[in-house]
């Protein structure tokens, strides 16, 4: 088992972990980076995340800084599930749409200084169809129900306390007869109350 991070090292925005076995691959958060230019520049440059290779995406809860970046998955073709609890998957819906209009304004503020000085518009980052996209993904998941979401590894989502349907999640992964566990950050908050 080998763990990448691809954000929330250095800084705490754009939290993404990424799991790999010999036959599983597993995507823990999938957020985006927030704060000035330079932060929000990492955006483009780590959206390098292997979509077309992963097997699920697991999410913690819908803070933009931890599921932020999921449409840019859908734009690069992957179709797999997304496991979450049902209230993250409600506020993530609305979430990821606002998001998309505000980042589109402010690309559109961007576009119009970049074309003043003769350079190259940017791209948005992702679509309004790329959030849509990510509706017939979600597979809702209730605290502490293990759930298979790749060869070999099962999912576990504990209540952290930290916003409605926020989860710690606890991966088991099997591999050449040894079990091993992973945990996102164990709580926030205290269970069962929210902060």
């Amino acid at each position: 088992m080998k763990i990448y991070f691809h954000g929330a090292t250095g800084d705490v925005t754009g939290s993404a972990y990424h799991m790999k076995t010999k036959h599983a691959s597993v995507l823990v958060d999938c957020g985006l980076f927030q704060g000035g230019k330079e932060e929000r520049a990492k955006n483009r440059q780590r959206a390098k995340l292997e979509s077309g290779r992963l097997d699920a995406v697991v999410l913690t809860h819908a803070h933009l800084d931890h599921i932020g970046r999921l449409p840019l998955l859908t734009r690069k073709e992957y179709h797999g599930p997304i496991y979450a609890t049902q209230p993250t998957f409600d506020v993530a819906r609305l979430i990821l749409r606002d998001s998309f209009f505000l980042q589109k304004a402010d690309l559109d503020r961007e576009n119009r200084k970049r074309a003043r000085s003769g350079q190259t518009p940017l791209e948005p980052l992702y679509e309004e169809e790329d959030v849509l996209r990510l509706k017939p993904l979600i597979s809702p998941v209730a605290y502490n129900q293990p759930v298979q979401v790749a060869p070999g590894v099962q999912a576990r989502l504990v209540d952290a306390g930290h916003v409605i349907g926020s989860a710690s999640v606890e991966l088991t992964v099997e591999e050449g007869g040894k079990k091993r566990l992973w945990s996102s950050p164990a709580t926030w908050g205290r269970a069962g109350r929210r902060c």
